[in-house]
């Protein structure tokens, strides 16, 4: 078992002191993680054409993402016409499993666009191990998407029996993800 303290000790750049002291604790299995991490879908997918100006373009992922290894200098969004970055936040999901790219402007109508991640520098996962670098290609639409979702994937399928009680259930939503 380990137990891991932080207290007001701990100090910002400004000097200030921590404001929430607490701990954590936890114990370790018994086998070490080595194995690498991928992007498992891409939201939208590769060579995907009329995708909605507001599109946030994500990425799943097979591992749980440390957050603190994900920036927008390692998850971005490339105008393929001029070659600029486009000014965006990357957040990681509340699950750590996966990473969505929000532009702070809607992107150009019929315009080719890459979303990239792991390129910048490499992200990990919470052992440290690194996460394989991906990308998506797609073109924007005239517009923005005003089409409500629609469900295409429902995992494990309705009626599964002996489903293990550690089961993630995963919801596919088209055309446009579910916020």
């Amino acid at each position: 078992m380990y137990t891991v303290t932080y207290n007001s000790q701990l100090l910002d750049e400004a000097e200030n002191p921590l404001v929430n002291p607490g701990s954590i604790v936890f114990t370790t299995g018994t086998t070490t993680d080595i194995t690498h991490g991928s992007v498992t879908f891409t939201d939208p997918q590769y060579n995907e054409t009329g995708v909605g100006t507001n599109i946030d373009p994500s990425f799943d992922l097979n591992k749980i993402v440390d957050p603190i290894t994900v920036d927008s200098a390692d998850a971005y969004i490339l105008n393929a016409n001029t070659g600029k970055t486009i000014s965006s936040t990357a957040t990681v999901s509340a699950d750590r499993m996966s990473v969505t790219i929000t532009p702070n402007a809607p992107l150009q109508p019929n315009t080719v666009y890459f979303a990239y991640l792991g390129y910048g520098h490499q992200f990990n996962d919470i052992a440290g191990n690194y996460f394989n670098a991906s990308n998506t290609y797609f073109v924007t639409a005239a517009a923005t998407d005003t089409t409500g979702p629609t469900v295409s994937q429902i995992s494990p399928p309705n009626g599964a029996t002996g489903t293990p009680v550690n089961t993630v259930v995963r919801v596919v939503a088209r055309p446009s993800p579910v916020r």
